[in-house]
């Protein structure tokens, strides 16, 4: 266990003032962003720099600044709306959060009376459903008459295509069967010619055999002394 000796701070009357007023400068400056944002011509300006991130200080700096050189008319509506709120209840001075809270209802409820179309311009058209049916019933007969008409058509289309399609596909079977008896025949030919190929070769070899076998005779013969046998070997 572990003891720790901490130093007290000691809050003193000027410290507290001093807090005081820096949460009441941090609440002036949030109630003048706010008051700024009710006047056309600067929210669209502060809105997108509390977009970026900005510190709400520096936004009432530039703010008050502008507001002293004179280059925007933002000053009058920010002290009106300040001295309204203070004006209004003098009990609701004393606590810090309420002005804020009644200036932004007082900001959204400004802008909402300058936009007041906004919402009925985004609202989508809505269709009670007699609406519905009477306009399924009124397209409806269009819808039959284009359906009709376009089975009439591919009727129609179907009719006239058919017997060229009949005499294609007739044509092309027609075209398929001779190729395979062409190539049937082909095939046959072309047994036969190899068959009687083979039949000429032994022939061939028969006939050679023979010749081969007359000229050894007739060799073993050359010594005799008959004349038609001399000249054939001669």
């Amino acid at each position: 266990m572990e003891c720790r000796y901490e130093p007290r701070r000691i809050r003193s009357k000027r410290s507290l003032q001093a807090e005081l007023n820096t949460l009441k400068a941090a609440q002036r400056q949030k109630d003048g962003v706010i008051a700024a944002l009710s006047v056309p011509d600067q929210s669209m300006e502060v809105l997108q720099r509390l977009w970026m991130g900005e510190s709400i200080e520096s936004i009432y700096e530039t703010l008050g600044c502008d507001k002293n050189e004179g280059h925007t008319t933002m000053s009058q509506p920010a002290t009106n709306v300040l001295s309204a709120s203070s004006s209004s209840t003098p009990t609701q001075a004393l606590s810090g959060p309420q002005p804020a809270m009644e200036l932004t209802e007082n900001v959204t409820a400004h802008r909402e009376e300058e936009t007041p179309n906004h919402e009925a311009l985004f609202q989508p058209r809505t269709r009670t459903p007699e609406s519905n049916a009477e306009a399924r019933f009124s397209r409806s007969p269009s819808i039959t008459e284009d359906n009709t008409q376009t089975s009439r058509e591919q009727s129609v289309y179907a009719s006239d295509l058919s017997p060229t399609r009949k005499c294609h596909r007739t044509a092309s079977a027609s075209d398929y069967k001779k190729q395979m008896d062409q190539i049937e025949f082909m095939r046959a030919v072309k047994l036969d010619i190899e068959i009687r190929n083979q039949e000429l070769k032994k022939e061939r070899a028969e006939l050679w055999h023979q010749m081969m076998a007359a000229k050894s005779a007739l060799m073993g013969h050359a010594d005799c002394n008959h004349p038609t046998i001399n000249a054939y070997v001669t």
